[in-house]
């Protein structure tokens, strides 16, 4: 049926390339999903529906990430209401500094979910497919063994840059933090889950999925070294938005080895999810058992 639209006795160039038009714009999206294109290296969900990506698309989709994380933040406000007054959530009006209680952290950790809404409501929008930020699978054994090495290595870091961080002078007490010491046995794996389960899927959606990958296709239109520079841009942004001063430069380089990763895997998000989450989840055991 294309081909004889398009093959057509009688028509103009003109209305040939207005049937060819029509006829892309009439195709599912998933007829572009796995087109693995070689100037960029990813399943380019609609590599004729959002190849191009402009500064005003670029500015649209830092807005949906910053609306994503503006809503995370008004729910979290919302949960920590109730948590406060039976006693979860204080403030220490001397020190300015706030104790949240193991079971609050967990609870609050769940107000993740809320930085999936904006992405996909962009794609939906525009009719692609969740694919298109990266919640697909992609050789799914593969995927998970790759994460959990890279989450290691990851962690690794976390622990290096960290000390070198907490070491500077002025730096506060990095064994200060008392939330995930005063955990009991079962509010340490419900941490660990929901780590695995809604704050590492969460964030690589929103800045890797989303975000990054829009970069990418934006930068590959003037630099030779778009990949890299999707990935610096968005793992400063990921990094900020954690608003922890002395935890920036480790959180921007966790967020080059899972942007890495996430291109690596062409946009699938099951290994950096779990190098995300088995990071933090290392993070809790250790506090957990006092080391």
């Amino acid at each position: 049926m294309a081909s004889e639209l398009l093959n057509a006795k009688g028509l103009s160039q003109d209305e040939k390339h207005t049937s060819a038009v029509l006829l892309l714009v009439m195709a599912e999206p998933y007829d572009h999903e796995l087109e693995d294109t070689t100037t960029i290296d990813i399943f380019e969900p609609g590599s004729t529906i959002e190849s191009e990506v402009d500064s005003g698309v670029v500015v649209r989709v830092i807005g949906w990430t910053v609306l994503g994380l503006i809503a995370m933040v008004g729910v979290t406000i919302v949960v920590f209401l109730p948590l406060a007054l039976l006693g979860h959530v204080m403030i220490d009006p001397h020190s300015g500094e706030v104790y949240i209680s193991p079971v609050a952290f967990v609870l609050v950790s769940l107000t993740e979910f809320v930085l999936l809404v904006p992405p996909i409501l962009y794609v939906r929008k525009r009719h692609l497919p969740l694919a298109s930020i990266g919640m697909k699978l992609w050789k799914p054994a593969q995927g998970v063994a790759i994460g959990i090495a890279v989450g290691l290595v990851m962690f690794g870091a976390n622990l290096l840059v960290s000390a070198v961080m907490y070491s500077l002078p002025g730096a506060p007490d990095a064994g200060n933090n008392t939330i995930f010491s005063d955990m009991g046995i079962e509010e340490a794996i419900l941490g660990i889950i929901v780590m695995f389960v809604v704050v590492g899927p969460s964030e690589e959606v929103l800045f890797r999925g989303f975000l990054q990958r829009r970069l990418e296709i934006y930068y590959r239109r003037n630099h030779t070294t778009y990949t890299w520079w999707a990935i610096i841009v968005t793992s400063f942004l990921f990094a900020i938005t954690h608003l922890d001063l002395y935890g920036i430069p480790t959180r921007f380089v966790l967020g080059v080895f899972l942007g890495y990763l996430a291109k690596k895997r062409r946009y699938s998000l099951l290994a950096p999810s779990i190098a995300h989450g088995l990071n933090n989840a290392l993070v809790i055991a250790l506090a957990f058992f006092g080391v």
